[in-house]
């Protein structure tokens, strides 16, 4: 059986990830009804997931960035082991709406002025013993076959968009947001990997259309049937 193809989407909050995992999930499914995916996104519905989503919710201010580094990085090797993988494994291909970069990013944003740890973080993450920089033989994640960035150009920008939820969730706050568009940038130019960057401040048609061009090149859908789809499978 085909190895299914994991695909990522990236951003800040407000920038899209979730719309557009929703609706490339949509495209890809439109185009061939015999293919399966599975949606997900972190943090996820296990155990650690929802703990980490109800101390997002319910605090306006970042808790302990390793803390929270660790949190994360538990519900990704449960993520990884439970869903992800198997899922591959099936042949399905697999739309996650944020990943290991998030964690980078965020946990970066919030950890103190003076520190730069993502460096740290990312070779922790990627299953590295620290003291050795040697390998564990179970590493806490997959790399993604595609990466979708969805680059905001302004804090502005994600706080409009943001306000018809009607609260704020932590890292939320137009001081870490900040932060967080200057580590997603410096993420993206030092440590991604298979990764392409999109202008998430045009509207979102063109930014749905641009992200499906970058899904049919991974998957080999030809430029007859994108456009086919996108024709077919309007925005709700």
């Amino acid at each position: 059986m085909t190895r299914g193809k994991l695909i990522v989407l990236e951003g800040a909050d407000g920038a899209g990830t979730s719309t557009m995992s929703r609706e490339l999930s949509r495209l890809i499914r439109a185009t061939d009804p015999t293919v399966c995916v599975r949606e997900t996104h972190e943090p996820s519905t296990g155990d650690i997931g929802t703990l980490i989503r109800k101390l997002l919710e319910a605090h306006k201010e970042p808790l302990d960035w390793r803390m929270m580094s660790y949190l994360f990085m538990a519900d990704r090797m449960q993520h990884v082991k439970k869903t992800i993988k198997p899922a591959l494994e099936e042949g399905k291909h697999v739309v996650c709406d944020r990943y290991y970069p998030s964690t980078l990013v965020y946990q970066s944003a919030s950890a103190p002025d003076d520190l730069r740890p993502m460096g740290y973080l990312y070779n922790e993450m990627r299953g590295f013993n620290v003291s050795t920089f040697r390998p564990y033989n179970d590493p806490l994640w997959l790399e993604p076959d595609l990466c979708i960035y969805l680059q905001a150009s302004s804090v502005e920008i994600l706080k409009k968009r943001r306000a018809a939820r009607g609260k704020q969730e932590m890292y939320e706050d137009d001081r870490t947001q900040k932060k967080v568009l200057d580590w997603y940038d410096y993420w993206y130019d030092h440590l991604s990997t298979l990764t392409v960057r999109i202008d998430a401040d045009g509207n979102i048609e063109t930014v749905r259309r641009e992200c499906w061009e970058h899904v049919c090149r991974l998957l080999g859908i030809d430029n007859e049937q994108r456009d086919a789809t996108l024709r077919n499978i309007p925005l709700p």
